[in-house]
């Protein structure tokens, strides 16, 4: 498989005005080229072959556009003292083949020569204009220094660094407390055995009543248990006729979240808007006849800020796709939302709780649909995002916003999310060792 991408950044760095237009017609050329040439070779190149082809220019057009979108929307420079996870070691790639490439530099020239045209053109309309006065253009700025534009800039993307949260101090309770939360537990389970005793014969009733979650987030444990038990009667009771399990009872815990927006008028120019994440083990579907797989999933809740938003971290199976893990994450901003309308995200950062900025993960983002981005995280780096993923305990998601401001969405892993990622991980490897180890059948 070819390596497109430098035949195309040679050819977009030596356009005068790069827009999307512009960046768009060299694609289209050399798409156009690339695959013209290749079905007429004699004898015919194979299909898988063209495919091939044609999908290793998609993925070098991708790269490319993140690369224009990250740097004119998140051009942050990594902080001085930070020290950033070593690049992945470069895929060796076949060498493209001869048509391809020449495809791809006969694209690339007819596209910068018509910019180049087109600009002539333009120079020449505006020719019989009148010049600008000296009081409509702009002071010019010192040499060897910024001009209050790039101050003001620089400014906003450092104040977008913040440290992560403390976390809140909390307090032990003495005995009373502990007494009032086994005698509520104690009331509970009395009324359930009560209730599972006059419903002894209808089951499907039974399934129907669970209590309501409590407020308070009690962690059981044996002597907790123990006390419950000696609250029940002692007096044997016959067993039901269809005993059914009892309702278990499941209490999310939520951690740390916040979205940053940039707010030039607020100190520091970030406004911050704080919320909550619960984490969960999901499954999902991976098609017809196919077993459901786990997945681990995020929702984020940020009242303040009009936002929900969800991520979900996948193991990918389809062959076709070049990725170890995909994460699908969606933006739900209300109408009267302070955030608004996700335009673009970057790939998702990993940072520890001291940390005033995180490391990327290596992958490459992707549009689905608005406020839906999906991120395939690169197989060649399977080991270096899973350590990341499994070792740091924060996730921060720089976006940009369709008003024009660029922000940030953190959440932290927290005790349950670090388990639920662990389990889930260590889960697909076992999956992984089976399938590598088991004999193939033979086709029925």
């Amino acid at each position: 498989m070819a390596d497109y991408y430098p035949l195309l950044a040679k050819a977009v760095s030596g356009l005068k005005n790069s827009t999307p237009e512009t960046r768009g017609a060299i694609y289209e050329r050399a798409r156009k080229a690339l695959l013209g040439q290749l079905r007429n070779m004699q004898p015919p190149a194979p299909e898988a072959a063209i495919d091939r082809e044609a999908r290793a220019l998609d993925e070098a057009i991708a790269r490319l556009e993140l690369e224009q979108v990250g740097a004119a929307a998140f051009s942050l420079e990594p902080a001085p003292d930070e020290t950033l996870p070593p690049a992945p070691e470069p895929i060796p790639q076949e060498p493209p083949p001869p048509v391809a490439q020449e495809a791809a530099e006969k694209a690339a020239e007819e596209a910068a020569g018509e910019e180049a045209a087109s600009e002539d053109t333009a120079r020449e309309e505006t020719a019989g204009k009148e010049p600008a006065t000296a009081g409509d253009a702009e002071p010019p700025t010192p040499e060897g220094g910024e001009g209050p534009a790039e101050e003001a800039g620089a400014a906003a993307r450092e104040a977008l660094r913040p440290a992560a949260p403390k976390p809140k101090t909390g307090s032990r309770g003495g005995l009373r407390r502990f007494a009032i939360i086994a005698g509520a537990l104690a009331t509970v389970v009395t009324l359930v055995a009560v209730a599972a005793w006059k419903l002894r014969d209808r089951p499907e009733d039974l399934a129907k009543l669970k209590p309501a979650p409590e407020q308070s987030e009690p962690k059981t444990g044996g002597k907790i248990d123990e006390r419950v038990g000696a609250n029940e009667p002692t007096a044997p009771r016959p067993a039901p006729a269809n005993p059914a399990p009892a309702p278990e009872q499941s209490v999310p815990i939520a951690y740390r979240a916040a979205v940053l927006i940039q707010a030039p008028s607020e100190p520091g120019g970030v406004k911050t808007y704080v919320g909550t994440v619960i984490w969960r083990r999901d499954s999902v579907n991976r098609g017809p006849n196919q077993q459901l797989s786990s997945a681990v999933r995020a929702d984020i809740d940020v009242p303040d800020a009009g936002l929900k938003a969800s991520m979900t971290i996948e193991k990918n199976y389809e062959a076709a796709l070049s990725a170890s893990h995909t994460l699908t994450v969606r933006f739900e901003p209300a109408q009267t939302s302070a955030v608004g309308d996700v335009r673009a995200i970057n790939v998702p950062e990993m940072r520890r709780d001291d940390a005033p900025r995180g490391a990327p993960l290596q992958g490459m983002q992707v549009d689905i649909a608005p406020n839906v981005f999906l991120v395939g995280l690169y197989s060649s780096s399977e080991a270096h995002n899973v350590e990341m993923i499994r070792n740091l305990n924060w996730f921060d998601i720089p976006m940009s916003l369709a008003s024009g401001k660029i922000a940030k969405l953190t959440f932290e892993k927290g005790a349950v999310g670090t388990q639920i990622i662990n389990d889930v991980f260590a889960e697909w490897q076992g999956q992984g060792q089976g399938q590598a180890g088991a004999p193939q059948s033979p086709p029925q």
